[in-house]
């Protein structure tokens, strides 16, 4: 047995060398054999890692139900305890006209929910006709301002902001029960979008409906709940989005911002569209106005003031309109009316939307390849396109997903998008540039893109070409199955360009040979992006050798193989003591095993590289095959740490040897480059000093935004290629 390959590799290799097309990979048919003989597998750690993915990956889907409002009590308002802090990060400011029993419940819902973040809870009480007097006295580190006469809503919270010591207000009604995050999830918006002025929370209904999720405000100065009565889980409602206004049943706002704005308009006293006002004053300011949906808030809609327009302070929606409408006549005559569709309204300041499909939810903490595909994420949306992302699983991948939709990309998943194809059939005409990441995936969905996506350039991002790594490792394992596997992903791979508007490709090496085989192929090299990270300790505190790698990806574990094997004791005999780290999501038994040679060290998944690359001395890149440009060098380099690695691995990037990589052609080479960069510190200093150098110029972020900005331009500045395929 090859290697030592366990059975279920054994047997997906037979199958995929078996298959007509190369449509399906290794890792699915992995998946589908687990999913229809977990008998056969249960025992393999292949399949518990499996198992293991698909329970992470399960859809997140939160049933918010509203806990019943207990009945007013002394004992109830006792429970209350909340922490002093001396400097409040967030001032949460209640404002209350009676109804304790709902404040009891708000309050609750506070403690309960227990924010990381410092925080101080003021309740202004306007008033009250009840025993919220009575019964806040018994609440312990709560805040409590009384109103000598009754103000009213709009003139409370302005009073108690000037109370407030917290950097951040949070106006909060007290007629919600908000749920765990809810605080820290408004908070690290701001941290995260340095233009967030106003952020709002999405509200539900006590029976788990959305109630809101953002408003939309039309040219007559009425308003839209955005989605309210639908399914709070549905995608459209679950991403960081701008909004035209957020409710203030849950609004956070900078302390500072607040004041310069005059704090709520009292044009607009007692009560009602002054949170609009708000959010469009803090618009006009310079500032966004969002939407984060991670942070859940149930509403008890109208418990305060009833829901009748006609009578109390209710009435004052409509006259407050009227005054709304004179204030911001000129802005809103762009805001269309009730009869524009509500899902483009939503989005009115979205310019161009783009969509990007990939195989899956990018976890940039597993593998190189999700790296890459989040940084033309960030690209895209640098770039003023709203960004839509579809993994060709249209599985939710639990907290990946959920990083994406904080960065404010909608993502698609099942069951609420059954198939790319049902999505682009509703939504492909609104689409301005589709980007389709690798070939195989590629190819079963481009002419569904074509088809519906009329107006939208498509782009196809080859990651590497395919057909080269699998000739490579066809010559490797002498496979005329595999060489004949190779000619049918070229001949695919070529198709998909073909009926593309342009390619990428990650080297100009590879750029050249897609030119010389198809000159009308508008082809563009887009390395992958890697910050550049810095090297801290010096040479000394370091010590041994790091393999990194994601092992669904084969030429990995032929690489470590081959290390062990061939390269390893070699460096063992000159260099006793010498230790190897093999590193890496979803490593097979036959790779754990290897640990049982002396000095090799089986780590497994690191969730951050920093700590490891602060104390190994070198890296090792012994890849026999492969294509395109290989991440574990050059986020290596970008950590300064000096990297060992083949022909194969360093090509396309255009690296030196002896300048800023090592190379070493084989095994023999390979352990003496090893030996020397580890021993000699100088000529360590110099490949550290140099390949920090040479990622900061040719894989920077501002590099690979440049050349993708000029990608598109180009492609939007060329006639759209017509569906047949040709490419002008």
């Amino acid at each position: 047995m090859e290697y030592g390959f366990s059975p279920i590799q054994h047997l997906i290799r037979w199958l995929y060398r078996r298959m007509p097309l190369a449509r399906t990979s290794k890792i699915e048919l992995a998946h589908r054999a687990f999913e229809r003989y977990p008998q056969m597998f249960q025992n393999t750690a292949a399949y518990q890692r499996w198992r293991e993915t698909r329970e992470l990956a399960a859809p997140v889907f939160h049933a918010a139900l509203a806990t019943p409002v207990p009945e007013e009590s002394i004992e109830a308002a006792q429970a209350l305890v909340f922490p002093e802090f001396g400097s409040p990060r967030v001032s949460i400011i209640i404002p209350v006209y009676g109804k304790i029993a709902y404040t009891l419940h708000c309050l609750g819902s506070i403690q309960r929910s227990q924010p990381h973040t410092p925080y101080e809870v003021i309740v202004l009480d306007d008033c009250s006709p009840d025993r919220t007097p009575e019964l806040l006295e018994q609440a312990r580190g709560v805040r409590i301002i009384r109103n000598e006469s009754n103000l009213g809503f709009l003139h409370s919270c302005n009073k108690a902001a000037g109370h407030a010591r917290g950097d951040y207000l949070l106006f909060l009604n007290n007629d919600t029960e908000v749920l765990p995050g809810w605080l820290d999830e408004l908070l690290e918006t701001f941290a995260d979008h340095a233009d967030a002025g106003l952020v709002g929370s999405k509200l539900i209904y006590p029976d788990g409906r959305l109630q809101e999720a953002g408003g939309l405000i039309w040219c007559d100065g009425t308003g839209t709940n955005y989605g309210r009565d639908d399914d709070a889980n549905q995608p459209e409602y679950n991403f960081l989005r701008e909004v035209d206004y957020c409710s203030g049943a849950s609004v956070m706002i900078p302390r500072i911002l607040f004041e310069r704005l005059g704090g709520f308009d009292q044009r607009f006293a007692p009560a009602y569209y002054e949170d609009t006002d708000l959010a469009f004053a803090v618009r006009q300011a310079g500032y966004r106005v969002v939407l984060q949906p991670f942070s859940r808030v149930i509403h008890f809609e109208g418990v305060t003031s009833g829901t009748d327009v006609s009578q109390g302070v209710k009435a004052y929606q409509r006259v407050n309109q009227d005054k709304f409408l004179d204030k911001w006549r000129d802005v809103l005559a762009s805001h269309g009316t009730r009869d524009d569709d509500p899902w483009l309204a939503c989005e009115r300041g979205v310019q161009r939307r783009a969509l990007i499909v990939d195989v899956t939810t990018p976890m940039p903490d597993k593998d190189s390849g999700s790296i890459d595909t989040l940084q033309y994420i960030r690209m895209m949306q640098d770039l003023g396109f709203k960004v839509v992302f579809c993994p060709h699983d249209l599985r939710h991948a639990g907290r990946y997903t959920e990083a994406l939709q904080r960065r404010g990309v909608e993502c698609l998943y099942q069951p609420y998008t059954a198939s790319l194809s049902a999505h682009l059939e509703k939504r492909g005409v609104h689409y301005d540039l589709v980007m389709l990441e690798r070939a195989h995936h590629a190819a079963q969905h481009i002419e569904a893109v074509r088809r519906y996506c009329r107006k939208a350039r498509v782009i196809f991002n080859t990651v590497d070409l395919h057909f080269i790594r699998e000739e490579r490792q066809a010559q490797i394992e002498r496979s005329s199955e595999l060489a004949k596997q190779a000619r049918r992903t070229r001949e695919l791979e070529y198709g998909v360009m073909r009926q593309s508007d342009a390619t990428i490709v990650i080297s100009e090496s590879e750029g050249e040979i897609v030119r010389k085989e198809w000159p009308d192929i508008r082809v563009a090299a887009i390395p992958y992006i890697r910050e550049t990270q810095g090297s801290a300790a010096p040479f000394h505190l370091r010590q041994g050798l790091v393999f990194i790698g994601g092992f669904l990806f084969d030429p990995n574990i032929d690489a470590v193989h081959y290390f062990v094997g061939q390269i390893w004791p070699r460096i063992r005999q000159a260099v006793p003591d010498m230790r190897f780290m093999i590193v890496g999501s979803n490593m097979p038994a036959e790779v754990v095993a290897l640990g049982k040679e002396p000095g090799v060290d089986i780590v497994g998944y690191v969730e951050h590289l920093a700590p490891l690359f602060a104390r190994c001395r070198l890296s090792v890149a012994p890849l026999r095959y492969g294509a395109g440009i290989k991440g574990k060098i050059g986020t290596s380099l970008s950590y300064g740490v000096p990297c060992v690695a083949t022909p194969i691995a360093a090509e396309g990037m255009g690296l030196t040897d002896r300048s800023n990589v090592m190379i070493g052609a084989d095994a023999e080479h390979f352990a003496d480059a090893v030996i020397e960069a580890h021993q000699d510190e100088a000529l360590w200093n110099r490949l550290s000093e140099n390949g920090l150098e040479f990622m900061e110029r040719n894989f920077s972020y501002a590099r690979g935004l440049q050349r993708l900005g000029t990608l598109i331009d180009e492609v939007f500045a060329a006639p759209q290629s017509i569906s047949s395929g040709a490419n002008r």
